[in-house]
């Protein structure tokens, strides 16, 4: 694992990743930790937060996530996003109920994990289109993002200008998992 401070030589701008962590968070062939700033006051309150996808490779982000929930003493969320079908049709009914249905699938997925850590908060999130929405509305609750490399675009919008976005308000750090080393 490689782990390097989130903030670059232009460390003015708040929320933003540094060039170098940006680099090895798109390229290294190991895990990452980009680590951001850190209250340990707040921390205990805070959340580990859990990208998941369809793919197998996400098993090993989970086992990953509740690894540091549990070393951490920290509730764990776990989201997943859903595209909707006809991306020019917005329906809030529609994304209510795929909300619904995508957190109750992600429950039963979570299922053999909670029997595994009885004792640690665990909340299944379904979100619209994008965890970066997530992130935004959360900011100030995350600790630590955990997310799979196997989403190569995701990794590049959450290291560009959209996360910087996300993470402007976030002092939380984020954990990139390399497939070979998480399973």
């Amino acid at each position: 694992m490689v782990c390097v401070g989130s903030m670059g030589l232009k460390h003015s701008a708040h929320g933003r990743i540094g060039s170098t962590a940006a680099a090895l968070a798109s390229s290294a062939r190991c895990p990452v930790a980009i680590i951001g700033g850190h209250d340990p006051l707040q921390a205990k309150q805070q959340w580990v937060v859990a990208e998941l996808d369809e793919s197998p490779v996400s098993e090993g982000v989970l086992r990953r996530a509740f690894e540091e929930a549990h070393l951490r003493g920290a509730p764990l969320r776990v989201v997943t996003a859903r595209q909707s079908r006809f991306t020019d049709v917005h329906d809030s009914d529609a994304v209510a109920d795929g909300n619904r249905l995508g957190t109750a699938q992600l429950d039963r997925r979570l299922a053999q994990w909670k029997k595994r850590y009885p004792d640690l908060d665990v909340s299944a999130v379904a979100v619209h289109d994008s965890t970066l929405n997530f992130l935004v509305k959360n900011a100030r609750s995350i600790q630590l993002l955990i997310v799979g490399r196997e989403r190569a675009h995701g990794i590049t919008v959450l290291v560009g200008p959209p996360g910087y976005a996300a993470l402007h308000n976030a002092e939380c750090s984020v954990l990139i998992c390399e497939p070979q080393n998480i399973l």
